[in-house]
């Protein structure tokens, strides 16, 4: 049985939306362990990153005008748009924190499955239990095409 990886979308958008509040971010050695990491997923903030390293200067602005008039621009755009709740002595550190969370090994479904059936669900707040509700639908679908339900 093949496993799921977990989705590395909203850690990738956290990240372009942070590098977009403050491009400078882009310069952080953290990032550069995703540089030559081969993964669909990542390829718009190696791309982001990339640029933002050959030209230092380049601010949202500049980049949304590079991606203009594609998906990847539209993404942007939107991720851009998007009011960050963060408190700005803060984004420094949580950027550093999404790109530890995209640079650890990749976790599977059925390993956050596992790690959940572990856990006291009664002490989960309501965003972990709606995360948890996702993560077991998305399993129990995979689950029945896997056994051809």
């Amino acid at each position: 049985m093949q496993k799921l990886k977990v989705n590395l979308v909203p850690l990738v958008n956290m990240a372009l939306a942070l590098i977009l509040k403050r491009p400078s971010l882009a310069m952080h050695q953290s990032v550069d362990v995703l540089l030559d990491r081969v993964e669909f997923d990542l390829l718009l903030l190696q791309e982001v990153v990339r640029l933002i390293r050959f030209v230092p200067d380049t601010t949202a602005p500049r980049l949304l005008g590079r991606f203009y008039g594609t998906p990847d621009g539209r993404r942007l755009s939107e991720l851009e748009r998007e009011e960050l709740i963060i408190p700005l002595a803060s984004v420094d550190q949580h950027f550093i924190d999404v790109i530890r969370a995209l640079s650890s090994p990749p976790v599977t479904l059925d390993d956050m499955a596992d790690k959940l059936r572990r856990m006291d669900c009664a002490s989960l707040n309501e965003t972990e239990k709606g995360e948890l509700r996702d993560l077991l639908h998305e399993k129990l679908m995979r689950d029945r095409v896997n056994q051809g339900v």
